[in-house]
């Protein structure tokens, strides 16, 4: 059901969003660090330093910014938000708080961007400070085909974050690592000069780069902010804040 509403909601023609078992599961425990200055830990496998020459943002996937701290729906920012029939979205607290309903199957919601945004040269971030989900799922996604069958993709699922690349609707873990609320509580997708970064951060400043690879040829995106679940919990419940920062446009690291 969550698929019809989001596609009506946005635009005809949906892939599968997709939450259960997907490719070949790849394990990443050990990515690099990269550093607020440009400077590379130690251990760097998959990505090369951030430079100046990423400053500014040459993208508009920065222009999109929520702290949702008015606790009141942007239809402007967000005007494909959505709810299947029982879980639901609210902002509250300061923040997007999506709660998923207790035995429910495949039910959903979330906030799906009203435009659409170019990701090259550019990034885009969340920090999710709950994910109190014992059976739900929580998604950060750019869908990058209007038919909604491609994109990349953050997500938690049952204690593990998946770093995720969907291609002609099929769903592809990039990486699979156990959930670390400290040091996975910003989440980012971002692309700079040919290679696209999935990257978790503790603060919102220092990122870890999770995965890399090369840039898909549509960059062009809609924003996603989800969370639902098969068999959900009573207790389950996601919280989306400070979308890219909160405040005024970043610069790009």
């Amino acid at each position: 059901m969550w698929r019809v509403l989001l596609c009506a909601l946005v635009l005809a023609g949906c892939g599968r969003f997709g939450f259960g078992s997907a490719g070949d599961d790849v394990v990443d425990d050990d990515a690099s660090v990269v550093t607020t200055d440009g400077a590379v830990a130690d251990g760097l496998v998959d990505a090369a330093p951030l430079t100046a020459d990423a400053k500014p943002c040459t993208g508009t996937a920065h222009l999109l910014t929520d702290n949702f701290d008015d606790n009141m729906f942007n239809a402007v920012v967000w005007g494909n938000s959505y709810e299947d029939a029982t879980s639901r979205h609210v902002e509250a607290n300061g923040r997007l708080e999506i709660r998923m309903a207790a035995g429910s199957t495949d039910d959903w919601a979330g906030y799906v961007s009203t435009m659409t945004y170019q990701l090259a040269g550019d990034r885009a971030f969340v920090e999710v400070p709950v994910v109190n989900a014992q059976r739900g799922n929580a998604v950060f996604l750019l869908w990058t085909s209007l038919a909604k069958t491609d994109g990349p993709s953050v997500e938690f699922e049952r204690g593990r974050l998946l770093l995720r690349r969907r291609i002609n609707d099929s769903i592809l873990d990039r990486a699979n690592i156990a959930y670390d609320a400290t040091n996975h509580r910003w989440w980012q997708i971002r692309e700079l000069a040919g290679t696209m970064y999935w990257e978790t951060s503790p603060d919102g400043v220092t990122w870890t780069v999770r995965h890399s690879e090369p840039t898909p040829s549509a960059t062009t995106a809609i924003v996603v902010l989800a969370a639902g679940s098969g068999n959900g919990d009573p207790a389950d419940l996601v919280v989306f804040d400070n979308f890219n920062g909160g405040g005024a446009p970043p610069a790009c690291p």
